[in-house]
């Protein structure tokens, strides 16, 4: 093997981080469950993936903060499988038949993107909750919302 520089040692061994990842979450994804179920199957799978490589992905993302290239060409590389990853997602979505009227296609954004939230929060914090918390959080604030028990919206 060879690698032009520690950067791109660091960068190729993203690549095959985050292509694992797509495929747990493919697989995760292709697995039938009811949307409950499925949700916190979906997430929890994501958070435990960076919890386990935790270390990896604060050295990546300190190392890429000065490289304004770097997260945005890891995103062009990763496009097509993160797309499929969206598009399952926004299927399932679509097919749920739980939902509120809501697109399938904004809610499967929404979600995927609330996700990477909370795990860039966990990948800096000093103790992060356990995942189960994060998921059980996650799951309430997407089934549930943040709407107070008997108010009028």
């Amino acid at each position: 093997l060879y690698f032009k520089n520690r950067d791109d040692i660091v960068q190729r061994t993203a690549d095959v981080a985050v292509s694992q990842l797509l495929e747990t979450l493919e697989t995760t994804l292709a697995s039938p469950r009811p949307l409950p179920q499925q949700l916190r199957a979906l997430i929890e799978a994501k958070l435990r993936f960076f919890d386990t490589h935790r270390e990896f992905f604060r050295l990546y993302l300190s190392l890429s903060q000065g490289d304004a290239d770097s997260p945005a060409q890891a995103r062009r590389r990763h496009r097509p499988q993160y797309q499929l990853y969206l598009d399952r997602m926004t299927v399932f979505f679509r097919e749920a038949g739980e939902l509120e009227p809501l697109d399938p296609f904004r809610l499967a954004r929404f979600v995927a993107e609330g996700i990477n939230a909370i795990i860039l929060w966990r990948l800096y914090e000093e103790s992060p909750p356990p995942v189960e918390s994060d998921v059980d959080w996650m799951v309430k604030m997407l089934l549930d919302g943040i709407k107070t028990k008997g108010r009028a919206s």
